[in-house]
């Protein structure tokens, strides 16, 4: 898979919460009308499924990427939320709250989001961090927690593996508001199209920057 983004769709925000790491009881279906190397694909769980998201999150989408650079590097770079508008298409530039200069549980900070003429700012904390291999956060709004973000890092022989998964938690209720302050009417095919933005553009930044220091390395002779 290396050098294209796969997405999965989760059918059904009921079915129970597992942890740990995709197992091969997961069965891949391409989407029919997609490309080989750009293909979204759905993923039709079995019983022996186990996934690696976090604690307390049910997703409803989640996109992976192999990237040809190292786990600890992956997490420097998406734990520096300073950077976050670098991959996402849609949050343009991220601070730490007051009282926080780096990740760790429990730190909180406000991202700043445009779509179109739309601009809005949310607030995330960090619920789970572990060094080189998982990132996740909550988005809330008044003490409410309405979506729920995350990534896992898996190394490869060639780099690592990097899975971004999104939970949305807004009530029925609240949908209309919602649309009217970001104009997304469509939030689960939006939020699946950043994602994997957001992993091309990781990946290329990456994979540049890994580049650039092998051939400093390198023996000219």
């Amino acid at each position: 898979f290396t050098g294209s983004v796969m997405g999965r769709s989760l059918a059904s925000r009921n079915e129970p919460q597992r942890h740990g790491t995709a197992g091969s009881g997961d069965q891949l279906a391409r989407e029919p009308g997609k490309g080989p190397m750009m293909s979204m694909w759905l993923v039709v769980r079995s019983r022996s499924t186990v996934v690696a998201y976090g604690r307390d999150m049910t997703p409803d989408i989640e996109v992976f990427r192999d990237i040809a650079a190292s786990p600890e590097a992956v997490f420097a770079a998406i734990t520096d939320i300073t950077r976050m508008g670098e991959w996402s298409p849609e949050t343009r530039r991220a601070e730490w709250n007051e009282g926080f200069d780096h990740a760790e549980v429990g730190a909180q900070y406000t991202g700043h989001n445009q779509n179109g003429e739309k601009e809005w700012s949310i607030m995330a904390t960090i619920v789970e961090l572990v060094p080189g291999e998982r990132f996740f956060f909550d988005c809330s709004s008044r003490d409410f927690v309405f979506a729920k973000w995350g990534y896992a890092i898996e190394p490869t022989d060639t780099g690592c593996r990097v899975t971004e998964y999104a939970q949305d938690l807004r009530p029925e209720a609240s949908m209309a508001r919602s649309e009217s302050i970001s104009g997304v009417a469509d939030r689960l095919t939006h939020n699946r199209a950043g994602m994997e933005a957001t992993l091309e553009r990781l990946a290329a930044a990456l994979e540049s920057s890994a580049a650039s220091q092998f051939q400093l390395g390198s023996d000219p002779n």
